[in-house]
């Protein structure tokens, strides 16, 4: 690229008519009232009925299920569309006063459906066997299972109702207050006697800049930023701890962890073994930086030169370039996989124009069956921004894959989530490895594919570490943001030992994980699909074509299995102990073995 400033996603926004005009559309308060009445109607008609014996027939759980979804859809449709527009722009007043008004509403609308959950649970075993035995409500058994999961933790329909309206000022309010304040922040940088203000994404990307001198800067610039502002972080965060703990203890659950294991289908055993096979291959990680220390030969590293480029061959990307790569990728695989994720660019269902403001980060966002999912990228023209197309755009597939599911099997459960993604990540870096002829580019791609994959496994897995400890201190005590601190520094020495320098700033980096603020113990989910993905492309290799049927099967599935009976189809068994470590064997013999050859 001629201009390094300007890639050709100057322009590249989403066209977010599908679902309305703007936040004045008056459709979204006609859906709103769809949602409410359709709410009214279904408390009137079993509330207080469910849990009477004869009453919760395999017809009427159907019948219940099925207004269910409908209601679904009147709100998440006007949902999904808020928090689109807030993410294109985190300072726009009006959205703000609009998402505000929203969430008070949907709180209050969806308070007339509580009871649900709550007499659902007081139904007798044998009702329940009945309609588990039925093929009428076939495609609802999972979800009644799922809400009998957790009948031993439910509370009071008071207690309940209370607990959502005070959300509104409580957890929620605070993981809303997090995402504003922190998308507000500006960095200001000195770079070639220039002073330049960026945005969390520019300041990060600069971790990958050439000169170790600029990449330390920025570490500093960004990190102490947060800890500029660590009387509000910390506040914040204890806040949003304090409320989990509460609930745990109000619900009965045995730890911090538990609800999100139990919402994931995964038992705390298989997530503990999950997390000490990682803990253990830390030390993988510790061979890498010490080879990556001697290859770029300028004395020990530093944590701020985690992601130092070590070599100059990387390609730069013009937006159409990423395109191309991107779709010839998935091309390669499968036409479906290039036809699905064609519609995203032909019908301006990506965002990757960069803007003060804008939400860091990507996702992608689906909301029903009925409607396209929508893809928010940063991009700015780096080979590590073309992967991280590729694996938004695998989320995209996914959803579209198993719109033919009905709308409550639609969203798979948060790990298998990211399985079509980190999926799509290893496509697109094969296709690259094979095309490439110049062997230092090849080294460039190996190191930083080895980079993603520990940042996806290692470092997840010490955040949700630190989320552990942090989570069980604060339940003795209020943390402050120095305490917290200490603790993210006892996991960042534990992982990277003393093979990288670790500066004072780094102990901050914990305020700048958006996760452990706005989804607490979801960090495990990307390190729990990364060992998965990296079991089904060792098939996909052996297998060839035959591997795609079972593979878009579970991806066609949605969540409307647990995990283990999903992951059948493609002959993957979580209870197996050495299943967790396969992927680290992976890792060792495929990639850090294949760098010291090329080395």
């Amino acid at each position: 690229m001629k201009n390094k400033e300007m890639t050709g996603a100057e322009n590249v926004v989403w066209d977010l008519s599908e679902y309305y005009q703007s936040i004045e559309d008056p459709k979204i308060n006609e859906d709103l009232d769809k949602a409410e009445n359709l709410a009214k109607e279904i408390a009137k008609e079993y509330r207080g009925k469910i849990e009477k014996p004869g009453f919760f027939t395999p017809e009427k759980a159907k019948e219940l299920y099925q207004k269910l979804e409908k209601f679904q859809k009147y709100l998440l449709h006007p949902n999904t569309f808020v928090h689109l527009k807030f993410s294109e722009n985190t300072s726009d007043q009006d959205v703000m006063k609009f998402l505000m008004k929203f969430q008070e509403r949907a709180n209050s609308i969806t308070n007339h459906l509580i009871f649900i959950e709550i007499e659902l649970a007081k139904v007798d075993h044998e009702t329940i066997e009945k309609i588990y035995q039925s093929e009428l409500a076939a495609n609802y058994h999972h979800t009644i299972k799922m809400a009998r999961l957790f009948k031993d933790h439910v509370l009071s329909e008071a207690a309940e109702k209370m607990s959502k309206l005070k959300d509104i000022t409580g957890s929620s309010a605070f993981r809303q207050l997090y995402q504003e304040f922190t998308s507000d922040f500006e960095y200001q940088i000195e770079i070639d006697g220039e002073m330049k203000t960026m945005n969390g994404s520019q300041i990060r990307n600069l971790r990958h800049h050439s000169n170790p001198k600029i990449r330390e800067l920025s570490a500093k610039v960004q990190f102490g930023k947060y800890q500029e502002n660590k009387l509000v972080l910390g506040n914040i965060y204890n806040n949003i701890v304090k409320d989990r703990v509460l609930e745990k203890k109000e619900r009965g659950f045995k730890s911090s962890i538990q609800s999100k294991n139990m919402s994931n289908e995964l038992s705390d055993e298989t997530v503990n073994t999950m997390i000490k096979t990682i803990t253990k291959n830390d030390s993988l990680v510790q061979e890498y930086y010490q080879l990556k220390t001697e290859m770029l030969n300028i004395g020990k590293l530093k944590l701020s030169d985690l992601y130092a480029p070590v070599s100059t061959k990387e390609k730069e990307y013009s937006w159409n370039e990423a395109k191309e790569t991107v779709l010839s990728g998935m091309k390669k695989f499968d036409q479906k996989f290039y036809e699905i994720t064609k519609s995203f660019f032909d019908d301006n269902r990506i965002h990757a124009k960069i803007h003060p403001k804008k939400r860091d980060g990507a996702f992608c966002a689906s909301s029903t069956v009925e409607k396209n999912p929508f893809v928010l990228v940063n991009f700015m023209g780096r080979q590590r921004d073309v992967i991280t197309l590729a694996h938004e755009l695998g989320h995209g597939i996914h959803s579209v894959l198993s719109q033919k599911q009905t709308q409550i099997n639609f969203h798979p459960i948060m790990p298998l989530a990211e399985i079509a993604s980190i999926f799509s990540e290893m496509l697109l870096t094969d296709k690259l490895l094979k095309e490439m002829t110049d062997q230092q580019a090849k080294i460039s791609l190996i190191t930083s594919k080895l980079e993603d994959i520990f940042a996806t496994t290692n470092r997840q897995n010490m955040f949700t570490r630190f989320e552990l400890r942090a989570h069980e201190a604060i339940e003795k005590e209020k943390q402050s943001a120095d305490q917290l601190s200490k603790i993210y520094q006892e996991e960042l020495e534990r992982v990277f030992d003393d093979v990288l320098e670790i500066p004072a700033e780094y102990h901050w980096e914990w305020a700048g994980i958006p996760h452990i603020f706005s989804s607490p113990f979801y960090c495990y989910s990307y390190a729990f699909a990364q060992l998965l993905v990296i079991a089904l492309y060792q098939q996909y290799l052996q297998k060839g074509k035959d591997f795609k049927p079972g593979y878009f099967e579970l991806l066609a599935s949605g969540g409307s299995a647990s995990p283990q009976t999903l992951l059948k189809k493609v002959n993957i068994d979580l209870s197996n102990p050495d299943f967790w470590q396969s992927g680290f064997d992976y890792i060792k013999t495929h990639l850090l073995d294949e760098l010291k050859k090329l080395l």
